[in-house]
């Protein structure tokens, strides 16, 4: 009495677990929930009890431990390949980050340029500094243009004064020079004059 029981409570717990098992065993064997019908209709009716053979059941038994096992294998294949795809995955996301960086860098390298070899300018402010140096150079170069062109102004009024008072002086000078000549002449014949009134 005390097995029929027990076949009764099992037979139960397999009716209430059966939709979970479904999809156990493929055509053209039948499925557990299949089997557990025919094992139903093939037992035997005892009062308000089904009478069930012992083998019957442990087949019934094994074959939904077997479907489990097989789920379970299914399940842990299935694990390990989604493990698996987890880390292929992880491993194209850090391989995309290293070509990222890599890409930033040669972006970077790419739009920047080392002003005297070590100091990192974008492209923008290099070609800003290139023309504040050039225009710095040439303002320095209309200036010292514009104050040589002055000296050289400058020198040549010099030059043409010192000519100017150059020929003055030797106008004053060969004036000077006749101014002698005529006063030692004048001189010379006051002498002669006085020589002939016998003064001298």
């Amino acid at each position: 009495m005390k097995n029929q029981k027990k076949a009764i409570r099992f037979s139960v717990y397999l009716l209430l677990i059966m939709p979970f098992f479904s999809i156990a065993q493929p055509s053209p064997n039948p499925s557990i929930d299949e089997q557990f019908k025919i094992l139903y209709e093939k037992s035997n009716n005892y009062q308000d009890y089904k009478v069930i053979k012992k083998t019957d059941l442990q087949r019934l038994w094994k074959n939904a431990s077997d479907s489990i096992k097989a789920k379970q294998n299914a399940y842990s294949k299935i694990s390990s390949s989604l493990k698996a795809k987890d880390n292929t995955v992880n491993q194209l996301k850090t391989d995309l980050s290293k070509k990222n960086e890599e890409l930033t860098a040669a972006i970077n390298s790419n739009n920047e340029i080392a002003l005297l070899g070590f100091i990192p300018l974008s492209k923008g402010t290099y070609n800003m500094f290139i023309c504040i140096i050039i225009a710095m150079l040439i303002a320095a170069c209309a200036f010292f243009y514009l104050r040589s062109k002055h000296a050289n102004k400058q020198a040549k009024e010099k030059v043409t004064m010192y000519n100017e008072v150059s020929e003055e002086y030797k106008s004053f000078k060969t004036r000077a020079h006749e101014n002698e000549k005529k006063l030692a002449r004048a001189l010379q014949d006051e002498r002669n004059k006085l020589a002939e009134h016998n003064i001298i």
